[in-house]
């Protein structure tokens, strides 16, 4: 045996849960929201986060981005969802918040639907 002692330091893991939540469907024969010029379809989203592990801080502070319509952009089609921010039409939010432990902390977020490619078909 050694006479020695080995100290390895290291951050805790945490665990960072988020819960996204979409309505099951989107009625698009009548408007709900106004984009400014004309009513629009829209849907609610919530973003739900919340953090836990061993030894954590009681407090994090968290950036994260929401993106509408990830798979249209993938595959190089133009979205059909969009979100408003400070009156302009953006694909994704990004945002900074602070999380408590063990406590769960969610955002509200209103997408906007374009018709014009639900009016085709497209899925």
């Amino acid at each position: 045996m050694s006479d020695s002692v080995v100290l390895l330091r290291a951050r805790p893991v945490i665990t960072v849960d988020v819960s996204i939540f979409l309505p099951a469907s989107i009625n698009i024969t009548a408007p709900q929201c106004h984009d400014g010029l004309q009513p629009v379809n829209c849907l609610n989203v919530t973003a739900c986060f919340s953090f836990h592990g061993k030894h954590v801080p009681g407090e994090l502070g968290l950036n994260y981005v929401l993106t509408a319509d990830v798979d249209k952009k993938a595959k190089g089609q133009l979205p059909r969802v969009y979100f408003v921010l400070l009156g302009e039409s953006v694909g994704q939010i990004t945002e900074k918040l602070q999380l408590v432990h063990m406590e769960e902390t969610c955002h509200h977020y209103v997408a906007h639907v374009k018709l014009c490619g639900l009016l085709r078909g497209e899925p």
